[in-house]
């Protein structure tokens, strides 16, 4: 993402799990963290994979399959400390895909440092999702929403 935009869109390369994507942007591939969303890990390799991980990264993938043409919208601060770009994705349809996975029950609301402005749509999705009993809520899964 160039440094001085806002905004940017590009093309999905992959799903790395349920808040991370790579995104092809003017043939550069750059790895996308979901802002102010968090779904439960896949990828540590020391600990397992947490309950639902694999189902969030599924329904992302399901979302943004490969060939998928996003739209990015960065926040105060534009990269955390691994490297990776830190945005607002929103889906060909113009929804936030951050809130989707929300919706879903598949990731709660986190602010990372001064990026706040996804926060209340995801917040707003989390608490239908908790109405709703959607994944982390629903009576059928054997696990809680991480604390």
């Amino acid at each position: 993402m160039a440094a001085a935009a806002n905004s940017d869109a590009g093309t999905v390369v992959r799903i790395v799990d349920g808040d991370t994507l790579v995104v092809s942007i003017n043939n550069g591939d750059h790895t996308i963290r979901l802002l102010n969303i968090d779904t439960p890990e896949t990828k540590d390799p020391n600990l397992p994979v947490e309950c639902l991980g694999l189902r969030a990264t599924e329904y992302l993938e399901g979302l943004l399959p490969k060939g998928t043409r996003v739209k990015l919208e960065s926040d105060k601060e534009r990269h955390d400390q691994y490297g990776r770009t830190l945005a607002g994705v929103f889906a060909p349809d113009g929804s936030l895909v951050n809130a989707e996975i929300a919706r879903e029950g598949l990731g709660i609301p986190v602010q990372y440092g001064e990026n706040r402005k996804f926060l209340p749509p995801v917040e707003a999705a989390y608490a239908e999702a908790m109405s709703a009993k959607s994944g982390l809520f629903s009576d059928q899964v054997d696990c809680t929403v991480p604390a």
